[in-house]
């Protein structure tokens, strides 16, 4: 299975022969400091992108990958072209901000060199669906864009937005309060089990197993979409008390991405590995359906992922090459609509 897991990686992306020249699979300790030099915390957000940090990152997963954060917080596409009139700004998770690949690997730089126009990659690591739209709020701010593209990772997103903290990093939640929906304050960073002040790991042998053992350490993957919290001194996660619910959220979420500044907003669609998921198909229906309701345009990855095999496409987040497919989807959806309304 070693073999395997390092042969998968030269044949999609850097070679990794990390399972192979050592017992040791994951890092607990290397993993437990993630994304701490390349964010800084933000009074609004939670924490953003480090503005002007550059370098390669090695860890797991993450076979020293070029990431650069330009002056703006937008990672770098690894392109060099001008300023254009025409602007496009993305926002999501780590799909977006395109963890595991290299700048120029990203959805947001395929499609702004494929394109010839600027895509400003605002995506974010762990950010709720909510909370990515909430950035682009503030980027609008800075910045006039003529199209914003949404990126919800189903799954995963809809539920970041009712917690406090996630994964050790405090973060605003949505909640009610006096039958509106508003977001918290974003709490102590310093609280007990966070980033920056770690307590004790809650299950230490099973946590040892996870670093050792690549076969279990994928089951827990797969059933976590990750290492869960308690493997970590650092990653209190926690439900804001006056969360709401998730069915609100989605709802509220479009209704807000309607109301953007823009002339053109466009919800894209991505999926994790397990892609027929029983309850990635729910809350897919949903979000299809308020999205009609409220004539969003829509790029939906779900048949066009089903073409490949998941290794092609996936390694923890997707490859290269996932990464493609995704950029040619949202270039074929703003030609298409393009010349539709030339005609």
């Amino acid at each position: 299975m070693r073999i395997y897991v390092s042969y998968i990686t030269c044949k999609h992306s850097t070679c990794d022969f990390h399972p192979l020249t050592n017992l040791k699979v994951k890092n607990i300790e290397t993993l437990k400091g993630g994304y701490i030099g390349i964010s800084r915390l933000d009074p609004i957000l939670g924490y953003v992108p480090k503005e002007g940090f550059d370098a390669q990152v090695l860890g797991d997963g993450w076979p020293n990958i070029n990431v650069k954060i330009n002056h703006d917080g937008l990672r770098s596409n690894g392109n060099k072209l001008s300023k254009q009139d025409f602007q496009i700004l993305a926002v999501g998770d780590s799909f977006v901000f395109g963890d595991q690949v290299n700048n120029e690997e990203t959805w947001p730089a395929c499609l702004e060199k494929q394109m010839g126009v600027n895509v400003s990659n605002g995506g974010v690591f762990g950010y709720g669906a909510a909370q990515s739209l909430l950035r682009a709020q503030l980027l609008l701010k800075q910045n006039p864009y003529n199209t914003v593209i949404l990126a919800i990772y189903l799954n995963d997103d809809i539920g970041r937005d009712q917690l406090s903290y996630r994964f050790g990093f405090p973060k605003p939640a949505l909640i009610y309060k006096n039958d509106e929906i508003i977001w918290s304050s974003v709490p102590d960073a310093y609280a007990h089990g966070t980033k920056y002040n770690p307590s004790n790991r809650q299950w230490p042998g099973v946590a040892l197993i996870y670093e050792n053992s690549i076969l279990f350490g994928r089951l827990v993957d797969y059933w976590y979409h990750g290492a869960p919290p308690e493997f970590f001194e650092n990653r209190l996660t926690l439900k804001h008390p006056q969360a709401v619910s998730q069915q609100d959220i989605i709802r509220w979420t479009l209704t807000q991405l309607t109301q953007l500044p823009v002339a053109r907003k466009i919800l894209l669609l991505q999926y994790p590995s397990d892609l027929d998921n029983s309850a990635v198909a729910k809350e897919r229906v949903e979000i299809l359906k308020v999205a009609k309701e409220l004539s969003i345009e829509v790029v939906d990855s779900f048949d066009e992922l089903h073409r490949y095999p998941a290794d092609q496409l996936w390694s923890g987040h997707h490859t290269p090459f996932g990464n493609q497919v995704i950029c040619n989807l949202i270039q074929n959806e703003l030609i298409k609509n393009l010349l539709f309304k030339l005609k």
